[in-house]
Order: structure tokens, then C-alpha cells, then sequence
């Protein structure tokens, strides 16, 4: 239990703003254990959001699709987003591996980091913004967008080889044992269980698109750097709560409808 408490504290203070792990031994096994914090992690985002999602009603819908999109992103300090800026310079400056690699490494931003990044936030904006306006925007929703694609991106961190023998992404892997990726394996059946207790149809979409998601983003990856980094990781965890919400979005216009 006293493992599991500092697994957690560990996992608040490197994927949010909160830092609980201060006093914490932070070991290999232990970071690695954090993974299954990331899933887990959705689901404590969701219920701080609980608040401004009961007080929908005092908000117009710019303002409240406003709150819901930028306050995960104050919660996690902007850390993930900072991976999908690093990835998107790197992707577009068409250079071979190794320079994209040096290119993820540079704490520089480019001009393709923030065009990248206004993309990604106006498509999310998009999204959320459509659904609030056709349908209450329930805390159920969130839990599975956000516990979604961190799970996508615990599962490319579990299976992916590192793309450097350094880096986040390798120390991560290097604490990896069989008991947490079978944990992995335990939340993942959880996970659709609850979707499924919520919506089989919406389960049966939101898992395929999540299935498609994961599998392409590995492909990219092992393409474009040959193995995941942390920055890679960021990047999968943003890319894939906007394509959730469009997916969402597309399901209430053209299902639900």
C-alpha cells in the first residue's frame, strides 16, 4: 500500500501542476508504476472538472467550452502539450531521424510548434464547442475522453520500443515489470467495462477509434524517430483527447441526431 501511495504522489507531481512527490524516492520501478497512474489520471481530471460541469447553466457555451478546454491543460502545466509542439517541429522540418531527434531535444520553438498547437486546440475548441451546444456535456464524457488517450498513451510506453537508449521514454521502460503491464491489461478491460455500462454503442465507437488511433500513432513514431520519446508520448496524450472529442462530436451529429 505504501508503494501504491508513492507510485501515486510520483505520478501527481510529474503529469500535473501538484507536486506530491517531494519527499518521495523516486526509483525506476516506481516511475514505471506511474503508467498506471495515467489512465487513472483522466478520470481525477474529469472530477475536477465536476464543478464548472454542474454549473453549466451559468455559463454561455463559448465560455464554458472555454473553461473545459484550457483547465486540464492548467492542471497538467502544459506538459503534454509541450511534447506535441516538440514532435510537430520535428515532423516538419523533413530532416532524417537523427536531426529530427536533435530537433526534440532543442528547447527552441518553431514556427510549426505553434501552428501546430493553434491547429490542434481550435479543432478541440471545435469539437467541445458543437457538443456543448447540442447536448450537456456530462462528467461521464470526460472521464472516457481523458482516461482514453492516456491510455493510448501508456499502452505506445508499455510496447514501443524507445527510440534513444536515453531520454523519458527509456526510463520509463527500463523500470517496466510484468506486474504492471499486466495491471495495464486489468485497466483496459475496466476502462470498457465502463463504457460500455455507460453506452455499448458509444463503447463500440470510442473503441474502435481509440484502437485506430493507438495503432497509427505507433506507426508514425517508429517511422519518424524509430521508437516513441517522452516528447512522443505528450503528443499522443493531446493528439488523442482531440481526436476523442471530434469522434464524440461526429457520434452526437450523425448517430445521435
Amino acid at each position: 500500500m505504501k508503494k501504491l501511495i508513492e507510485m501515486i504522489k510520483i505520478g501527481l507531481s510529474f503529469f500535473t501542476i501538484i507536486p506530491a512527490g517531494k519527499r518521495v524516492e523516486w526509483t525506476e520501478r516506481k516511475v514505471a508504476g506511474t503508467l498506471l497512474f495515467l489512465p487513472v489520471l483522466g478520470g481525477v481530471l474529469a472530477f475536477l472538472l465536476s464543478g464548472v460541469i454542474k454549473g453549466e447553466e451559468l455559463f454561455s457555451p463559448l465560455v464554458f467550452s472555454l473553461l473545459l478546454l484550457f483547465i486540464p491543460i492548467i492542471i497538467t502545466g502544459g506538459l503534454h502539450l509541450d511534447g506535441w509542439m516538440d514532435v510537430s517541429d520535428a515532423y516538419f522540418s523533413h530532416q532524417n531521424r537523427e536531426k529530427k531527434l536533435a530537433i526534440l531535444s532543442d528547447p527552441n520553438v518553431g514556427a510549426f510548434a505553434v501552428i501546430s498547437l493553434l491547429v490542434l486546440l481550435s479543432f478541440r475548441f471545435m469539437a467541445i464547442y458543437e457538443l456543448v451546444r447540442v447536448e450537456e456535456v456530462s462528467l461521464l464524457l470526460f472521464v472516457m475522453i481523458l482516461s482514453g488517450a492516456r491510455l493510448s498513451s501508456a499502452f505506445l510506453l508499455m510496447y514501443t520500443k524507445s527510440a534513444k537508449e536515453s531520454g523519458l521514454a527509456f526510463y520509463f521502460q527500463s523500470g517496466l515489470t510484468p506486474p504492471i503491464k499486466r495491471g495495464f491489461w486489468i485497466e483496459v478491460l475496466l476502462f470498457f467495462g465502463f463504457c460500455a455500462f455507460v453506452s455499448p454503442l458509444l463503447c463500440f465507437v470510442l473503441g474502435g477509434a481509440l484502437l485506430l488511433y493507438t495503432f497509427c500513432a505507433r506507426i508514425f513514431f517508429q517511422r519518424q524517430f524509430g521508437g516513441i520519446t517522452g516528447d512522443s508520448i505528450g503528443a499522443t496524450i493531446e493528439g488523442g483527447e482531440t481526436f476523442l472529442w471530434i469522434i464524440m462530436w461526429l457520434f452526437q451529429l450523425f448517430v445521435m441526431a
